[in-house]
């Protein structure tokens, strides 16, 4: 798995400031930091667009998919509860 050519590259060098100077060392060094770069880069895009959210764009079903179980619930706890609240009402002033 860590060999050349399978995505990983383990490079041996002895700690010395010689070693650290090396084409070789510079070039693994360097494909490295931009790969960071670039994970760095997409997280914040993702972060960004996460960020973007228009409330006049969004469905229903935007809204129910993005919920947390607990938020789910205490909508649906609400509608029942005003439901049976209008139910209650409705028997104190019967329809004439």
């Amino acid at each position: 798995m860590l060999e050349k050519g399978y995505d990983w590259y383990v490079m041996t060098v002895k700690p010395s400031q010689s070693s650290l100077s090396t084409v070789e060392f510079n070039g693994v060094l360097a494909s490295w930091k931009s790969k960071v770069e670039k994970l760095s880069l997409s997280k914040n895009d993702i972060a960004v667009q996460k960020k973007k959210v228009v409330p006049d764009e969004l469905t229903i079903g935007d809204l129910v998919s993005n919920m947390k179980p607990a938020q789910l619930w205490g909508v649906l706890g609400a509608i029942i509860a005003l439901m049976a609240a209008i139910f209650v009402i409705g028997q104190h002033f019967p329809a004439k």
